[in-house]
């Protein structure tokens, strides 16, 4: 197979990859805004539909190395700009798209998961909170007055 032929479809993956991108950044940006809003019932829909495209992107990525391979080409930045030389404009300014979004989808990434971390922490923090109240039953005597040790049951004990 001659390299023209191997990156003849090189074009339409980075249109598909481009769009792939674009609907990628669009769920990281509604799983961004749910976790701010303290929405997390809401997460789910979002998180597959995340996880769908991050398999397709997965898939075109794939798909655009082994045509770059196919023509005999190994490292795929220098090959990109070697085949990039000879594109329209067009498409250059379409892979610029892709190298762009994908560090904007990164950040983005990173950003949802320290706000995952921070609700994650908020969470524990408040469990043991709880779990230490309940460790420290507090009594009153008939007086109104707190009474010191432990006399008494535990929460939940018969």
């Amino acid at each position: 197979m001659s390299a023209n032929s191997s990156l003849s479809g090189l074009s339409r993956i980075l249109i598909e990859e481009l769009a792939l991108l674009r609907d990628f950044i669009a769920a990281l940006k509604s799983e961004q805004d749910l976790l701010v809003g303290g929405e997390i019932d809401s997460l789910t829909p979002i998180l597959e539909e995340k996880g769908r495209l991050a398999a397709e992107l997965g898939q075109r990525i794939a798909r655009r190395n082994q045509a770059l391979s196919s023509a005999g080409m190994e490292s795929e930045k220098a090959s990109m700009a070697v085949w990039l030389a000879g594109q329209p404009a067009a498409t250059q300014a379409g892979w610029e798209a892709i190298l762009s979004l994908a560090k904007e989808a990164r950040l983005m990434n990173e950003i949802n998961g320290n706000l995952i971390k921070t609700r994650m922490q908020n969470n524990q923090q408040a469990l043991a909170v709880l779990q230490a109240a309940s460790n420290q039953v507090l009594l009153y005597g008939k007086d109104g007055q707190q009474l010191s040790g432990s006399g008494g049951r535990h929460f939940g004990a018969a």
